[in-house]
């Protein structure tokens, strides 16, 4: 019997046994064999390409200034302390007062991506592959320069980050809980900063100790509501996951409130890209490449840029925030 199933036709099996599942059966084990017939069935390739899941770039969705720096450097000229008023007694003299200046300066620093590309993938542009391509590096610029804006180390050749300026702190040592929003936004008040318009940046490990703070009265999440609707505390929220997290015990991270319109980008120009046929280029494992002789392409973006805050009092950053256990 067994046999005899096997030899029958795809379309005698539905008619004499009257069983839908073996007849797909048949057809699946006579196209999954390619001399019974797998070969006749095409693949079918989708016309897209599925791209990287990367991080998010959030410093501009936060509301980052961008400034022109046309010449590769700005100067902006800051006051550092204001004039004083006092009350004095009838012909007593007041003591004079003046205004303090400083300035913060910005010179461009150079970021610079490159990727070789073969020219046979270009010339059968399958699936829109160079497009893909320049779309996921012109992605990686813009997650680098965002990476930059919170890690940046402030050398010769890289903007210095939030997290390396003398930006105020809170010392959390703790997983949040009701006080810890409100921790923060004491620090800016006390500083006088302007509360009108604020943000957080957060990771992904902050995000879900956060969603998950339990209201001791009520026993109630106390900040899902909010944060299914883009907001913790009633202040926008974005998440980047280039935020380190520590793996140390409890997974200790630091998060940032502050009113981002202060935060100012200088940008030189607007970013280039370019594609070079001739021209070598050194790969990432140090070896020469060269575009004529290995028919590629070479693409090449640049972005000028720096960074600097108008008050460093307008942010503070929240230390050691534990997301776990």
């Amino acid at each position: 019997a067994t046999t005899e199933i096997y030899t029958l036709s795809l379309h005698d099996a539905l008619p004499i046994y009257g069983d839908a599942f073996l007849e797909k059966q048949i057809k699946a084990m006579s196209v999954t064999s390619p001399t019974d017939g797998g070969y006749l069935v095409p693949e079918v390739y989708a016309g897209e390409i599925i791209p990287l899941l990367r991080d998010k770039a959030i410093v501009l969705k936060l509301g980052a200034s961008t400034l022109p720096m046309d010449r590769g450097n700005l100067n902006l000229p800051k006051m550092t302390s204001g004039v004083s008023a006092s009350y004095v007694g009838e012909l007593r003299k007041a003591k004079a007062s003046k205004a303090k200046f400083g300035n913060v300066r910005l010179s461009s620093k150079k970021l610079m991506c490159k990727v070789i590309i073969s020219n046979d993938l270009i010339r059968s542009n399958a699936y829109g592959a160079d497009q893909t391509i320049l779309n996921d590096a012109t992605t990686a610029m813009a997650l680098a320069m965002d990476r930059a804006a919170f890690l940046g180390k402030g050398t010769e050749f890289e903007p210095m980050g939030l997290f390396n300026m003398d930006i105020p702190t809170v010392e959390l040592n703790a997983a949040p809980n009701e006080g810890t929003t409100g921790k923060l936004l004491a620090k800016l008040l006390q500083n006088n900063a302007d509360t009108s318009k604020l943000g957080w940046a957060i990771n992904g490990f902050a995000w879900e100790a956060f969603y998950n703070v339990v209201q001791a009265a009520s026993g109630l999440y106390l900040y899902r509501d909010q944060m299914d609707a883009g907001k913790l505390n009633g202040h926008e929220f974005a998440v980047s996951n280039q935020i380190p997290v520590s793996a140390a015990s409890g997974r200790p991270t630091d998060i940032v409130l502050g009113n981002w319109s202060e935060f100012m980008i200088g940008r030189q120009g607007s970013m280039e890209s370019e594609m070079f046929r001739e021209g070598t280029i050194t790969d990432e494992n140090g070896e020469t490449v060269s575009a004529v002789d290995q028919d590629c392409t070479i693409l090449r973006i640049i972005d000028l840029h720096d960074f600097g805050v108008r008050h460093e009092e307008s942010f503070v950053i929240g230390k050691g925030l534990k997301t776990g256990a």
